[in-house]
């Protein structure tokens, strides 16, 4: 299974009104689309094999929220803590 943005790439770079232009495209990408199927792949196999890795990698906007939410106490704290000596 590819990535939606080589999909994306790939749909962006083909001229979709000539057949040949398309096959030649398929051609010039195929190496580097199967490396990119066989990767997947892979981490595929990992995720299912390790349950803590598949709930990391599978909540991405949870560990974003959670980062951001550190983030803000953190600069909370250090503007509470600043004192002005003017």
């Amino acid at each position: 299974m590819l990535p939606k943005e080589n999909k994306e790439e790939f749909h962006d770079e083909v001229d979709i009104t000539d057949e040949k232009a398309k096959l030649r495209v398929i051609m010039e990408k195929s190496p580097f689309l199967i490396e990119i199927m066989k990767h997947e792949e892979h981490l595929r196999e990992i995720f299912e094999t390790n349950f803590l890795l598949n709930f990391y990698a599978s909540n991405k906007y949870l560990w974003d929220y959670i980062s951001f939410l550190i983030i803000l106490i953190q600069n909370f704290v250090i503007l509470t803590s600043y004192t002005s000596k003017f």
